[in-house]
């Protein structure tokens, strides 16, 4: 009967124990304060005069942008990986079938009025140019991967400001997860980790 009892009771405290760290994880989950970077995008922008707030706040929502399309999509990738999602992130701007602004790229995809306030608008559920931004999940950057999304930040600011690309995919404007076929006509470009790119 001890036996029992003493199985129980460690059973019981592990229980308990496995809840009060998922309890601790979860409660230190939340969104990145990205105020962190903003001396840093004052100090990116390259201007020969002193920046504006205007292009610096336009900076900063730039690579903000950027940074969580990168951490999304390519954060388990290499550094080239998440290089060429930048990378083909920009290649769209500057292409005529999309938005020629780097967050109207990233969020792009038809919306839907709430049904709780009409004049708030949410992505339609699996319908959006990048799958993370309406997959329903939260887009909130956990703050136990800061460090993986310092490493994104980073990458941005390599691609929108000093210009590092990828020559093998110079004109890729598509891609996607090497585990799925979505027998897409356009010619495949190249492979780079688990991402399979297209051009036109």
């Amino acid at each position: 009967m001890k036996r029992h009892l003493a199985t129980v009771a460690r059973l019981v405290m592990f229980l308990l124990g496995t809840w009060l760290v998922t309890l601790a994880i979860l409660s230190t989950t939340r969104e990145v304060n990205l105020n962190i970077y903003e001396e840093e995008a004052h100090a990116a922008v390259a201007f020969r005069d002193r920046p504006s707030d205007e292009q610096v706040s336009k900076l900063r929502r730039d690579l903000d942008c950027l940074a969580r399309n990168i951490y999304w999509e390519a954060r388990s990738e290499s550094h080239d990986g998440k290089i060429a999602v930048a990378q083909v992130t920009l290649n769209r701007v500057m292409h005529k079938q999309f938005p020629n602004d780097i967050c109207e790229v990233v969020y792009q995809g038809p919306t839907r009025p709430s049904w709780k306030d009409k004049t708030v608008r949410h992505p339609v559920k699996h319908r959006c140019q990048f799958s993370w931004y309406c997959d329903g999940k939260s887009d909130n950057i956990p703050t136990v991967n800061i460090s993986i999304f310092r490493e994104c930040y980073d990458i941005a600011k390599k691609v929108l400001i000093d210009g590092v690309r990828l020559p093998k995919i110079k004109k890729a404007i598509y891609y996607h997860a090497d585990y799925v076929n979505p027998g897409w006509p356009n010619p495949k470009i190249a492979k780079i980790g688990k991402h399979i790119f297209y051009g036109e």
